[in-house]
């Protein structure tokens, strides 16, 4: 987001434009600034099924592998900093949803209130954004043990590991890049910092996002060869494809 100039501006005129909306209303709006819709209900609902769902499967997971299985390996490991990074990521939100709801139309955002959104968006991001991440290699490491022997250095698991490596090294680079955009640091969330300068990102951006798409599609096709080539029914290879599949999603 562009900042606002306002060291040629008057004291009135600055007070006007921070005590004005962030973004010019539709011909007949007027901005609500004390009492803005919302959608509240619909992300509180959202974020509530999504957390339950979450916390449901990383328990499980938990259970069988402690107590089940009796055995936990790296991918095990990993869920811990993944679901702290996500359990943060939703506080963000929280912070957000209490200070000024979701779904609010930015005409009905005063500039100066802008910052006070934008910061914990930007740090959920960079904490989502750690937790795919996290994620992403703990999936890698599944599908290895599940269709590597031990001991096997066979060309998924080399797959496996460049991937992990790539797309570790893209989500972490993504990360650095967002964080090094400007300097002061705070001008990537506050739109009235003129100090300092700020970097287009957007050529950094784009072609991460298209590595990170292909990796994606590898991670999710990857086990994919391995279980049409068992010696199983049709029905079996379509269900433990579609049991892999959405577990890779």
């Amino acid at each position: 987001m562009r900042s606002i100039n306002l060291s040629n501006l008057t004291l009135e005129q600055q007070e006007e434009v921070l005590n004005g909306p962030a973004l010019p209303p539709p011909p007949g709006v007027v901005p609500n600034f004390d009492n803005p819709p919302n959608r509240n209900q619909v992300a509180i609902a959202v974020n509530v099924a999504c957390s339950m769902v979450t916390i449901v499967v990383v328990f499980l997971r938990a259970y069988a592998k402690i107590f089940c299985m009796k055995k936990l390996r790296w991918e095990d490991y990993l869920v811990v900093p993944a679901f702290a990074t996500f359990v943060a990521s939703m506080i963000t939100e929280v912070w957000v949803l209490v200070d000024f709801g979701f779904i609010v139309h930015q005409w009905d955002v005063r500039v100066k209130d802008l910052a006070k959104i934008n910061y914990p968006m930007h740090v959920g991001a960079n904490l989502i954004s750690l937790t795919i991440t996290i994620l992403k290699a703990a999936i890698l490491l599944e599908w290895i043990h599940i269709f590597v022997p031990p001991g096997t250095r066979n060309y998924f698991y080399w797959i496996s590991i460049i991937v992990l490596i790539v797309h570790t090294l893209l989500y972490f680079g993504w990360i650095v890049a967002e964080n090094a955009s400007c300097y002061p640091h705070k001008r990537i969330w506050d739109i009235t910092i003129t100090e300092g300068h700020c970097i287009d990102v957007k050529h950094i951006f784009i072609p991460i996002a298209g590595l990170n798409l292909i990796a994606d599609v590898v991670i999710l096709l990857l086990p994919q060869r391995a279980i049409w080539t068992l010696h199983m029914s049709f029905k079996k290879k379509l269900g433990t494809g579609l049991v892999f599949a959405i577990g890779a999603l």
